[in-house]
């Protein structure tokens, strides 16, 4: 999938179980594990405000992106960014997944408590049209002029949330600017607050990577990609 990139994307999977279940033992093997690996040098270490312990490589230039997992008692989060192509992403997402499963004890997916996957993209202000150059958002500004003055369409940020009829799935979407750095950014998130309990962690982990996939790149082939210039 060939995602809009100017080198600061984000891209994290977040795993929180229902209680702590992930034993002291399974740190310990996991960092001795990648800590382990020939293709790049990975260190181990804690996160000192929120407690978790970390296993970390690259330093987030281009020739080494930043990869990183967190460990907690009741949580597993997969991390890149910076020059991470989304193909790249996909590739380590899913090895890391399988390594983790195949060096831990099975855990019953009824432990699951929710599964998150949210990418940022971010964007130069320069490489952005005026939201007033495309037709697709006319009607939108229309009716927003109904009760918003004119002099405060200079800038404007978003922030959504839908749910399916269950309420457990859930598509986030935050649109923001950073008048400092002169970036816009665009946060996709979908979060799963329920799995399916007849299968392992790995097919709804498998499952929830794929829905995330395809609505992701819908997101980005008809919103984001509708404001950049050319």
């Amino acid at each position: 999938m060939n995602i809009t990139d100017f080198g600061k994307n984000l891209f994290q999977s977040e795993l929180i179980f229902k209680f702590d279940c992930v034993s002291n033992d399974f740190f310990l093997i996991a960092a001795k594990h990648f800590a382990q690996k020939k293709d790049a040098p990975w260190y181990v270490g804690k996160d000192p405000q929120s407690g978790q312990s970390l296993i970390t490589t690259g330093d987030g230039s281009q020739q080494h992106p930043f990869l990183q997992i967190k460990l907690s008692a009741d949580k597993i989060v997969i991390w890149a960014g910076w020059h991470v192509a989304y193909s790249a992403w996909q590739f380590w997402r899913n090895n890391v997944i399988v390594e983790l499963a195949s060096i831990s004890e099975t855990v019953p997916s009824i432990f699951v408590g929710t599964l998150t996957t949210h990418a940022t993209i971010t964007v130069p202000e320069q490489n952005l049209k005026k939201v007033s150059e495309i037709p697709e958002f006319q009607p939108l500004l229309t009716f927003a002029r109904r009760y918003i003055p004119a002099d405060y369409s200079g800038r404007g940020a978003g922030h959504s949330i839908f749910l399916d009829d269950s309420g457990n799935r859930v598509i986030e979407t935050q649109i923001g600017g950073n008048l400092e750095t002169k970036e816009n950014t665009f946060l996709y998130l979908h979060r799963w607050l329920a799995v399916d309990a007849q299968k392992t962690v790995s097919q709804n982990l498998s499952e929830h990577f794929y829905a995330f996939d395809e609505l992701f790149r819908k997101f980005h082939d008809n919103y984001v990609l509708l404001l950049l210039k050319k």
